[in-house]
Parts: structure tokens; sequence; C-alpha cells
């Protein structure tokens, strides 16, 4: 990134920022802001042409954060951006590319594009004139009925691209855009291993998999599934009593001096040996009101954590589009514990209700009180904790996990 002859690394935080890992030339790496830019999908080139690596990001228009292109000043800073049109009712941009496709020597862009909650599935491919100009092609793959109102990401209507490849795959002499998405549901044949064939000169045609003009073979995931018993034996999870984690004197330094309501004890079914979340430094106690179809739903735990024992509600929903579960936490009403002083810590929606949050959406006081650390953990364990309950069978837990990444 600061043209110093070794291999860096970009991140997005998701949170406003880009944060740059610099090497030193030996593998240590640095870390660093390096531009002030809310993002979902990056990618790095050349696109002033000035010999500076340059990201093109993508994230939530509907939301207030333009996709574009923040410029590299050549020391690995993105001080300044570019820009790019939005499309009216087209304003999620979860996957971003760049490739030169009619091999003018100036890289283009290739955005995938998805409607409100991933509703519709579309791609805009971006000629890059030079000078931060760029000529549009829009190509709207999937669109849903006009009214339609999704209600949650975990839609009907969401196939969207989340991976884009280049390759000359009909041998013509012409770069094509391969087009990978979620391979299930009733839309992905449209979408999964399409094609854009490029004619040459930028024109381009959308050509469905398994169809004349386009050679791209689809392997079937269940090619690649482990048997289910052998996915319950390593998804055991740690089992003990809770530890003293710098996570968990946070909360306990957090919670003192609050209300915290007894527990109703008697409403959970008792984990005989208690589920570890090793980050926070908490236990799972207890279990209540599983009920989980089709990679959604809820359920109640007990959590033993900080010295306190605390009830929490745990929502589930599974991106099938772009193989990604997020599991997120109640605050608000009698939420996290049925501590009114937390209600505010999360403030985003599960499944249509409000007063939720994932570790990647929690407001800043919730890293201060450790809370963003047991809501990683549970991200990050979610299946360890579902196969470590006793609600379910063996054969329950196989179908539960089997819906869910």
């Amino acid at each position: 990134m600061n043209n110093d002859g070794t291999m860096d690394v970009v991140l997005t935080d998701l949170q406003g920022r880009l944060n740059c890992l610099m090497n030193d030339g030996t593998g240590r790496m640095s870390k660093r802001s390096c531009g002030d830019t809310f993002a979902f999908g990056i990618e790095l080139g050349d696109i002033d042409g000035d010999g500076h690596l340059d990201v093109v990001y993508g994230a939530h228009e509907y939301e207030g954060s333009p996709t574009g292109v923040a410029l590299n000043d050549g020391t690995g800073i993105f001080r300044k951006s570019w820009t790019l049109p939005s499309i009216n009712g087209w304003g999620t941009v979860p996957e971003v590319a760049v490739w030169d496709l009619n091999e003018d020597g100036k890289l283009d862009i290739v955005l995938s594009r998805a409607g409100v909650l991933y509703a519709g599935t579309a791609i805009e491919v971006l000629e890059n004139l030079g000078e931060g100009r760029f000529r549009s092609q829009f190509f709207p793959l999937v669109e849903p009925p006009a009214g339609y109102d999704a209600t949650a990401e975990a839609n009907e209507w969401n196939n969207f691209v989340h991976s884009i490849r280049f390759s000359d795959v009909d041998l013509d002499g012409h770069t094509d855009i391969l087009l990978i998405a979620n391979g299930r549901g009733p839309h992905a044949a449209e979408i999964h291993g399409s094609i854009l064939r490029n004619s040459g000169n930028m024109t381009f045609e959308h050509v469905r998999n398994r169809t004349a003009g386009n050679p791209v073979k689809v392997i079937e995931e269940s090619r690649f599934l482990d048997d289910p018993k052998l996915i319950l034996s390593r998804l055991e999870p740690a089992q003990g009593a809770p530890t003293v984690t710098s996570a968990s004197r946070a909360f306990q330094s957090a919670i003192k001096g609050l209300e915290v309501p007894d527990s109703d004890m008697a409403s959970y079914v008792d984990i005989p040996d208690p589920i570890q979340l090793p980050e926070s430094g908490a236990a799972i106690v207890g279990v209540k009101d599983f009920q989980m179809s089709q990679g959604r739903g809820s359920f109640g735990l007990l959590i033993s954590w900080g010295g306190e024992l605390l009830p929490i509600e745990v929502c589930v929903e599974s991106y099938l589009a772009n193989k990604f579960t997020a599991y997120r936490v109640r605050f608000s009403e009698s939420g996290f514990g049925g501590v009114s002083a937390f209600n505010e810590v999360g403030t985003h929606s599960c499944m249509g209700q409000p007063g939720y949050a994932g570790d990647w959406e929690l407001a800043p006081e919730g890293e201060r009180m450790g809370i963003r650390a047991l809501l990683r953990d549970i991200s990050t364990h979610g299946k360890s904790i579902i196969v470590g309950l006793p609600e379910l069978s063996d054969q329950e837990k196989i179908g539960v996990i089997s819906d869910i990444y």
C-alpha cells in the first residue's frame, strides 16, 4: 500500500473506518487507521492510474453510505474519494470487484447490487473512462414484484451475488464476468453460476447456468458436506465454570450498583455441565423456549457472568445468500438480564423486532462494559452452543445446524 515492496492488508471495520496492517518486511504487521470510509465490500486496484493501489468500496447507500473509490496518496492513506453514482431502488452494495474488461489499460468496476433487505439481485458494470469518470451499465437479474415489501434479509428474493470472478469462460478472447450467489431458493438458478458474457467493446449479455453459451459447471454443495455425526463431535462445546477475563471484570464493574431482577430458574432447563464462553468468561447454565426453523428462530439462555445470574434472549437469522448466520441478543424492555440500564446498548432489529444487537452492531458503550466480548462468543460459538443444549436430541441438533452457517 505504501510502495515499499511488501504486501500489506486493508480491512473495513464496518463502523466507518479502514484499517491497514502494514508489513515491516519481515511479516510483522502494525495496525493503523488509514481512512474514514464505511464499507461492507472492498477491493484493491489502481483506479486512477497513478501507480498506487486504491480501495473500491460498497455498503448501504440507503443509510447514507455512498459507493466509491478511496484514493491512495502513495503512503497508504486514503484521504480523498470519488463517489460513484447510485441507482434508485438498488442501494445495497455487498460486493465489489475490478478488472480491465476492455483492455484499455484502465481498471473497470463491477458492483453487486440488491434492494432493501437484499430483495432483488442486480449487477452494475462501470467502465473506467479516466479522471474519475465512469460509464454505467445496469443489469437487473431478479426483481421482486411491484409493491413487495421485505420484512427481513432472509426473504425469498434474496439471492445477491456474494462473489464476482473474471475469466474468458467461452474462449472468445474477451473476459467474462462469473457470478457466484446462494445456490438455494426459488430464484437461485437465475443467478448462481451465471455469467455476463463479454462480446467485446464492453457489451455484455446475461447467460444463465446450464444454458447455451455458458460452459460453467456448478458442483452441488452436498458433494462437500461432512457426515452430520462427525459435525456434532467437532462442535462439542467447552465446559466449565465461569472464568475471570478482562471482559468479565468490565461487566462486573458496569453492573455494580444496578438492580438485577431475580431469574425464574424453574423456567429453564438446567445444563449440568455449563457451556464455557472463553473471551467473555461467561458460562451458560440454562436454556428455555428453543425455537428454530429454516435457519431462523430464538431461545433463552441463563448465563453466569461477572458474579451475576442473567437471563438473555438470543435471536438467530441465517442469511443463506452470503453463507452467514447472525446471532443477536435482545436489549430492549426486559431483555439483557432484565436490567433497563442496558436498553440503549442494542438498537437494531432481528426478525422484524427492535431492540437487538450483534457484536458488530453494538453501541460503543457495550465495548466498555465487556458486552461485546459476550456477543462475540455467542456468534463465534453459536453452533457449539446449540450442540451443547440438553433440550435437543442429536437428530434435532443435526437438523438445526444444517440450516445455519
